[in-house]
């Protein structure tokens, strides 16, 4: 780790260099229970995976004295005085309730300094200090690369209906993806309507419940027939999830049926620019094909003699 003090108020940047490891394995919270509850039953995912699988606490500590109210303004400590009491030996959070976990926890044991040397964990002394270590700790979040899952394999849109579609988007623990990344949702027939992409900023928020962590890694949106009554036939429609993910893309693909679009029938014939069928509807308009009849513009039949030179043919 590298600090570097940019001013005398004491902010200061740190960069920190890891090699290999990983979060520890912590126990679920219950929204994090709910959460694996939501997918099993919306996604079919039965995972013991968790979000704060994922977060890692970065032990920060220095020399300093507790807080107080100093109430008679004389700038120093006077017993009675209102203070801050904080634990005696800095440690690291990993489960991150606040506690310091020894190897009686369900969680493993944590890190910390052993500030008067005596071999074992000390908390509060229930004494204002005026030089000891203060602590914080920082949390990261570690994620891996892209899962894509949707609620349904496949959708049906009847005639001027929508169907709804929940897509997630996460990594192995559940969390949402690492800064940079983008995803994109697309349709190639019919409309989409919803939430339909993100590029993801830096950051380590996870929960703080169910509804929230969902927020950051699902997609809700309806793929929706905007041409009602205008067909009596169905087509295939595909879904595309792309995510954009450390220099690559991960796609995923939902194939359902939407209303067909009515394609525009109206076509040139096939010896429309031929010069011996020119002036065969010169006072008529064009010659047209209307649903595979070659006529004139306005809907009258082409003479004999413009039939005979072929020019009745349709592409």
């Amino acid at each position: 780790m590298e600090v570097y003090t940019l001013d005398e108020g004491g902010t200061a940047t740190v960069t920190i260099r890891t090699q290999g490891g990983g979060p520890e394995d912590v126990d679920p919270v219950p929204w994090e229970l709910d959460l694996q509850d939501y997918l099993r039953t919306v996604y079919a995912l039965d995972t013991s995976a968790h979000p704060r699988d994922g977060l890692c606490s970065v032990l920060i500590y220095t020399k300093g004295e507790e807080h107080f109210d100093d109430s008679n303004a004389n700038g120093q400590y006077d017993l009675g005085e209102t203070f801050l009491d904080t634990y005696d030996d800095p440690f690291g959070d990993y489960n991150d309730n606040g506690l310091y976990d020894d190897l009686t926890s369900v969680d493993p044991e944590e890190l910390y300094i052993d500030a008067s040397d005596d071999g074992q964990w000390n908390g509060i002394s229930g004494d204002w200090d005026a030089s000891k270590y203060l602590f914080a700790n920082f949390p990261i979040l570690i994620t891996g690369s892209p899962v894509i899952l949707s609620d349904s394999g496949t959708f049906e849109v009847a005639d001027g209906g929508a169907a709804v579609i929940r897509v997630l988007v996460c990594d192995q623990n559940l969390n949402p993806l690492i800064a940079g990344s983008s995803v994109t949702i697309s349709t190639d027939k019919g409309q989409l309507a919803g939430n339909t992409g993100r590029i993801y900023s830096d950051s380590s928020l996870i929960g703080p419940s169910m509804l929230g962590h969902l927020s950051l890694i699902e997609y809700v949106f309806e793929i929706y027939d905007a041409e009602p009554a205008t067909a009596d036939a169905f087509e295939l429609a595909t879904i595309t999830v792309s995510v954009e993910w450390d220099g690559g893309t991960y796609e995923g693909h939902i194939v359902g049926t939407v209303p067909a679009t009515i394609a525009d029938t109206t076509t040139e014939p096939k010896n429309d620019s031929d010069a011996l069928c020119q002036g065969c509807c010169s006072s008529h308009g064009s010659v047209v094909c209307n649903n595979g009849v070659t006529e004139c513009g306005d809907g009258s039949a082409l003479s004999q003699t413009c039939i005979d030179k072929g020019c009745d043919v349709c592409e």
